[in-house]
């Protein structure tokens, strides 16, 4: 749970209008630590990284945030943000967590989905996407229990040519 990470001196720190450049470096950093082995890394700039996420800073159904350790390092980050095409329903999509290889197996990728869904409910979204979860990771549903109900299952397929 998001009290024992804390407990254990972490802290989550929302990425709001005021510290944005600080924190975008520290999340930049952290995408090419935590990503660069993985099959559809793309490097960019920092000045790139500002420039093409800075938008999400002027949205309102934005969440964006990162979580230091006692050291005051970044070791995590995660963002979503509403889905502006569904006019119908206030929906939640969850688009990237990242988790430094030595702090896994922690709790932290399973309080920070927490915390985005705890954010998400008290802003009254209707329904939540988690758009980069393994279809066998059941963690969502025994954090938020019986309140919902999976409305769409994705699968994802991962080939070897021999």
């Amino acid at each position: 749970s998001w009290g024992k990470i804390k407990n254990d001196g972490y802290e989550f720190i929302p990425v709001t209008n005021e510290n944005f450049n600080e924190k975008a470096l520290s999340i930049h950093k952290l995408i090419n630590e935590i990503f660069s082995n993985t099959w559809n890394f793309v490097p960019i700039c920092q000045e790139e990284f500002i420039y093409n996420y800075n938008w999400t800073q002027s949205e309102k159904n934005c969440y964006i945030g990162i979580v230091e350790n006692k050291n005051s390092e970044a070791i995590a980050f995660y963002f979503a943000h509403q889905d502006i095409l569904n006019k119908r329903k206030k929906r939640l999509i969850f688009k990237i967590i990242g988790v430094k290889k030595e702090y896994r197996g922690i709790g932290l990728g399973d309080a920070l989905l927490y915390q985005i869904y705890r954010l998400g409910t008290q802003d009254k979204y209707d329904e939540f996407i988690f758009s980069t979860m393994r279809g066998d990771n059941n963690r969502i549903l025994q954090m938020v229990g019986k309140e919902c109900e999976i409305f769409r299952k994705y699968k994802t397929y991962e080939l070897i040519v021999k």
